[in-house]
């Protein structure tokens, strides 16, 4: 069984509905504190539950009693300390309570001795003559004497002062634990909602927009301030922070989760001018009017600034290649013939043919002579000493072989190049008359006869 149901409650002044399809629901036992700025209907609320206002729509029911049919009954075992205190001037305390419990037809006063004791409240003055705490404390304590089920107090922390507060929720919570007591708490101060509370709804334009169990609650709701700070809002957004206002000298972000996050992003960002205090309930309330976070730009990078609208970058087309489809173009030396290479020519001599010796052939006559020019050639020579065996070693380049007809077998002479054959000293260069020797041909092959006769290198001569 339910302490209080609200179905559609509905409450309208003239024109203006205060109450709008409110609904609400106070367990058994249950501390509830409603919320709500000044003029949101926390008051009409209660008015309405005690049926000293007539609702409009819906239905109300207290401890499955009807509030409008049921009033009498419900103000019988219910206790309601109002806002604004409003009792007779001319009686002292113990008089006013006097009256109350006659009116629930008991005598018994021991209790309220014992309040006015626990309160600090004496019996010496007159209503009309106590300040607002005094007056406060004996609206609190003439809805207790009668033992209530439930308890309504609209604004508990107006007119008295912190410590009286907390000592006036510690006895109600104590009559909690040992009654089973019930009690709705209507406030507009969040730090009071939430503290002496087990549930919280808050009100907005007549109606709950949110309910909070205080208990799996990480910390209270915090108000986030940051002065004359480069700012990037979605950093702190996707922590759960609500920006509530943004300003170049200052962002205003509402907080309530884990506080120990909230500092890490503040380390990170690097946020120095701030202050972090205990929101007020207005920010509370606008943070439920925040739609999400926007499309913040952050700020450019280097990477990002190279990358300027203004600058537009070259389009690279990637193609894959197979590794067995690749080609690698080779130098293009330009062909007279299907078995000579041309080779530029040197002193002003006819060019001179020389062959590409296959790797079979390197190695049966290992002197065979090659001659570098100036233009890029597929050899390299080396000049050796006269009186050491001439040997030149021949290192074919990649690119110029890859780039050749395939050799195939053929037949060649075995001859060699004579030992006759002169060298010029003192760093000249190598020349030898073109060979007009007919060699045999071999299919596919651009190679030539490398050997030649004495005779015929003698007639040159």
């Amino acid at each position: 069984m339910s302490a209080i149901v609200v179905r559609g409650l509905t409450k309208k002044f003239r024109r203006n509905s205060v109450l709008k399809d409110f609904n609400l629901e106070v367990n058994d036992g249950e501390f509830f504190s409603l919320l709500g700025l000044e003029g949101s209907g926390k008051t009409t609320l209660a008015r309405t539950i005690f049926h000293f206002l007539k609702p409009n729509q819906g239905s109300i029911m207290v401890f499955d009693m009807d509030a409008v049919k049921e009033s009498e009954a419900i103000k019988g075992f219910c206790g309601y300390v109002p806002q604004d205190v409003w009792m007779y001037d001319h009686l002292k305390p113990m008089a006013i309570f006097k009256n109350t419990v006659g009116f629930h037809d008991s005598k018994n006063l021991d209790d309220a001795d014992y309040l006015m004791d626990l309160f600090g409240l004496s019996n010496r003055k007159k209503f009309g003559d106590m300040d607002d705490e005094e007056r406060k404390l004996v609206a609190i304590i003439n809805a207790l004497i009668t033992k209530p089920k439930l308890l309504i107090i609209d604004e508990p922390s107006k007119d008295l002062s912190p410590s009286m507060v907390e000592k006036v929720f510690k006895h109600l919570r104590t009559l909690q634990r040992e009654e089973g007591l019930s009690a709705l708490i209507l406030t507009d101060s969040l730090s009071v909602g939430q503290r002496y509370a087990d549930r919280v709804g808050y009100l907005r334009d007549g109606a709950i927009v949110d309910m909070e169990y205080i208990k799996e609650k990480d910390s209270n709701d915090k108000l986030l301030k940051i002065f004359e700070e480069e700012v990037y809002p979605e950093a702190f957004e996707s922590i759960g922070a609500k920006l509530l206002r943004s300003e170049p000298s200052e962002y205003e972000f509402f907080y309530d989760g884990y506080l120990p996050t909230l500092t890490t992003v503040l380390y990170q960002e690097r946020i120095k001018n701030y202050t972090l205090e205990d929101a007020a309930l207005e920010k509370k309330i606008e943070s439920y009017s925040y739609t999400g976070p926007a499309n913040y730009a952050k700020p450019a990078s280097g990477e990002d600034l190279k990358k300027s609208e203004d600058v537009t970058e070259p389009t690279v087309v990637v193609k894959e290649e197979k590794e067995e489809d690749t080609v690698v173009v080779a130098p293009i030396v330009e062909e007279k013939s299907a078995d000579t290479a041309p080779i530029q020519p040197v002193d002003g001599t006819e060019n001179i043919v020389s062959a590409q010796p296959t790797e079979e052939k390197m190695e049966e006559n290992p002197e065979v002579l090659t001659v570098k020019s100036e233009e890029e050639t597929p050899y390299t020579s080396e000049k050796v000493d006269e009186k050491k065996e001439e040997t030149v070693k021949i290192e074919p380049v990649d690119s110029y072989a890859m780039s050749a007809k395939p050799v195939e077998k053929m037949e060649t002479s075995t001859e060699t190049v004579p030992e006759e054959v002169e060298t010029v000293e003192n760093d000249k260069t190598i020349t030898m008359e073109p060979i007009q020797k007919e060699t045999k041909k071999s299919s596919g092959s651009w190679l030539g006869d490398s050997g030649q006769k004495n005779k015929e290198v003698e007639g040159r001569e």
